[in-house]
């Protein structure tokens, strides 16, 4: 079977898209089959050229703008000028200003794209490096241990690429393994630095689940434009941020020992907060808890409360409890809050939106013990 033909575009085309009827302005080819489209109400989207179609001139076409002669505008164009000049001191791993930035972490970003219908299409699998890094790496794509896409490239700091698509079909199949590793990177100037910062590798993969298709873990991306996707830590923030010295810890003050056989015998002991058994978590194992959030478990006497009091209550014991599974790196939470009218659940997962190291999210499989009534929090510390 002959391979189809794809349609070429460049940039500044002005191509419609079939399924939409948008029209737009091709700004960057990405490679053979995908291009960036700058549509009409400014949005900038990736588009594969199959979904496209070239329109033979551009609407409302103009002369080139002359060269101004207005000081306040020179001196925009000259501060823009110098924004794309950084950029590419950037890309060459060359700094003339210090990242100040937030480190956010490397990671893949899953982006879902639908048809008219809002069906589901497929993902398109981003790279984002929010680090002040450049990052090197190998990626690979494997459907059943068959390769189907393999790259490897130097991703600049703060910038993002697209890597792939995992088309709908793709997750229906026994399995589909996302493979990457590499090293951050050092800046040019810390090369031949004896005391350089010491870097992490990473060497991760990822099999995404077709339950991505109905779970609500999509998550903004602000190197995308804000776009919702799904999240895959690579490196955790602040990986990237190493100092070359190590300051020694501060000195201790000398012991007195009269002062501390004083101490010891007038310091009275401070009472110890006693907690409920019925709010402490049951640890089923070294790396599991589980934590019941019927009101009655936690608050015998709950029916003087209202639906409002008793649900903010059920939601500080879920969010104690999460911040403390984290802090001990625990592996895996079990949340029993029953079936209810599902007004619990949905607020537990806005909740946990907002906190890292979430691997994955089970609500809506059956739980051995609770049925449908639990959720399972499996979490990844790197």
């Amino acid at each position: 079977m002959a391979k189809k033909q794809l349609q070429r575009f460049n940039s500044g085309d002005w191509v419609k898209l079939i399924f939409t009827e948008q029209t737009g302005t091709v700004v960057k080819v990405i490679d053979a089959e995908m291009v960036q489209v700058k549509l009409a109400d400014g949005d900038t989207i990736p588009v594969f050229t199959e979904h496209l179609e070239l329109l033979e001139k551009t609407p409302n076409a103009q002369k080139p703008t002359p060269k101004p002669n207005n000081p306040q505008i020179t001196a925009e164009l000259l501060k823009k000028q110098k924004e794309e000049a950084a950029q590419k001191l950037l890309q060459m791993g060359l700094r003339n200003a210090e990242d100040t930035a937030p480190d956010r972490g490397l990671y893949l970003a899953l982006q879902p794209f639908y048809q008219p219908d809002g069906i589901f299409d497929y993902f398109l699998v981003h790279l984002v490096n929010d680090t002040p890094r450049a990052a090197y790496f190998s990626y690979q794509t494997y459907l059943n241990d068959n390769t189907i896409f393999s790259l490897t490239k130097t991703l600049p700091p703060r910038d993002t690429l697209i890597l792939n698509d995992i088309k709908h079909d793709w997750l229906r199949e026994d399995y589909i393994d996302l493979c990457i590793n590499g090293k951050l990177l050092l800046h040019k100037e810390e090369e031949s630095n004896k005391n350089a910062p010491k870097l992490p590798d990473f060497d991760k993969t990822f099999t995404p689940k077709i339950r991505l298709l109905f779970k609500n873990t999509l998550k903004p991306v602000a190197l995308l434009q804000n776009a919702q996707a799904h999240l895959y830590p690579i490196l955790p923030p602040n990986s990237a941020i190493a100092t070359t010295q190590v300051k020694p810890p501060p000195a201790l003050p000398p012991i007195d020992p009269a002062e501390v056989k004083i101490n010891m015998l007038t310091t009275k002991e401070e009472p110890k907060e006693i907690i409920p058994l019925s709010q402490k978590p049951i640890l089923l194992n070294a790396g599991e808890r589980e934590i019941d959030l019927h009101i009655e478990k936690i608050k015998p006497d709950y029916k003087l409360l209202h639906k409002g009091e008793i649900l903010s209550l059920q939601l500080q014991t879920f969010e104690r409890n999460l911040q403390e599974a984290i802090k001990l790196q625990e592996r895996r939470m079990v949340v029993v809050h029953g079936k209810g009218s599902g007004k619990l659940r949905t607020e537990i997962m806005n909740i946990l939106r907002e906190y890292p190291y979430i691997q994955d999210i089970t609500s809506d499989d059956f739980h051995h013990k609770y049925e449908y009534g639990a959720t399972t929090i499996t979490f990844a510390y790197y």
